[in-house]
This record gives C-alpha cells, structure tokens and sequence, in this order.
C-alpha cells in the first residue's frame, strides 16, 4: 500500500485529500496550518502529521494543494531538502507558472 501526503486542505485540498482517502485503498496523512480540515478528514481515515518533516518521513508520494506563489516557495523550502529518491511531490496548487 503507498502511503500519500497531502499538504495543504483548503477550499481545493480538503476535497481532494478526502476523495484519495475514500478510494484510493491509500494510507493518507494531511498537513495544514489549521486544525479544521484534519478534524473533518479524520472522519475519512486521514491521519495528521505533526509538521512537513513528519509527513515527508511517511509518506512516498506528495500533494501539494496551496493558495498561492509566496505560500508555494515556503513550503517548497521546507520539503524539498527531506524529499529523497523514490518519493514523488504533485503540485496542484493555484501558482504563477514560473514558481
């Protein structure tokens, strides 16, 4: 079984980590800044992680769901350093192209 990470639950994010968490047959673990969407995710089976180093030590895939540029760049500072070979990170968040 892969184990998914989805970062960033908002308006987009929440939906999205819920739908991985009902039918992929994945392990799912969010992270968010607020505490009200992994509450209601719960309710799905999806896990909270503590912070982004957490969620990147268990999981192999990624998701990113983030509002915007500046939010995008700080999170990427944060996880690409942990990110090692085999793990794969999707971006699917509402960004600048050239971010």
């Amino acid at each position: 079984m892969t184990n998914v990470g989805f970062i960033g639950l908002g308006v987009m994010g929440e939906p999205m980590c819920a739908n991985l968490a009902r039918r992929s047959g994945a392990s799912v673990v969010g992270y968010d800044l607020r505490a009200e969407p992994l509450q209601r995710l719960a309710e799905h089976g999806v896990r909270a992680a503590a912070d982004i180093d957490a969620l990147v030590a268990d999981t192999e895939v990624i998701f990113m769901s983030l509002p915007g540029g500046p939010q995008l760049l700080e999170v990427c500072e944060q996880l690409l350093p942990l990110v090692h070979a085999g793990q794969t990170v999707v971006d699917t968040s509402t960004s600048p192209v050239g971010l």
